[in-house]
């Protein structure tokens, strides 16, 4: 999976390069998002028997998710088709449970505003511990399920090491 990952940064960071370069290196990142999901699902489908043919099983992470947000962000204009996007990537996101630190970061820069960055969240993420509206993600409020497959501390959404610096969540 590094290397996938690997692949989607380099892409994520050819925004420099004009407008044909920066299709291509979208190109290149979907056909890479394409082929490691595809890649996961079949390693999640195999029987236990056939697991073990001498290869590790590739598994999507939090990572590939955040990196082909990067990607959108980067590679896109800033318009509805890149919101549609960004809204089917964040629902895999969140059906697969991985919603980490580098995701969160990543989808309030890839939607076109902050009221569709609170649309994808819901409203309630946004109300703090005494039940003001906010404009900051309430971490303490995000279901158990989007980041349950997340792996390490530092990966989790709203960890001590992002820029929100809270207390790290209980696994």
């Amino acid at each position: 999976v590094i290397s996938y990952n690997t692949v989607l940064n380099a892409c994520a960071f050819s925004a420099d390069f004009g407008s044909e370069k920066k299709k291509r290196a979208f190109q290149i990142a979907l056909q890479t998002f394409n082929i490691l999901r595809k890649e996961t699902i079949n390693s999640n489908n195999k029987s236990i028997d056939n697991i073990n043919d001498g290869k590790k099983p590739l598994v999507m992470d939090t990572i590939s998710y955040g990196m082909f947000l990067k990607c959108c962000t980067n590679l896109l204009p800033k318009d509805k088709k890149r919101n549609d996007m960004v809204r089917n990537l964040w629902k895999l996101c969140v059906e697969e449970g991985m919603v980490g630190n580098l995701v969160m970061n990543e989808l309030e820069r890839a939607v076109s505003s902050h009221k569709v960055y609170k649309e994808l969240l819901g409203m309630d993420l946004f109300v703090d511990l005494n039940g003001k509206n906010t404009n900051r993600v309430n971490f303490e409020k995000m279901p158990r399920s989007w980041y349950r497959n997340v792996k390490g501390d530092n990966n989790l959404p709203g960890a001590t090491s992002a820029p929100w610096k809270r207390k790290k969540r209980d696994m």
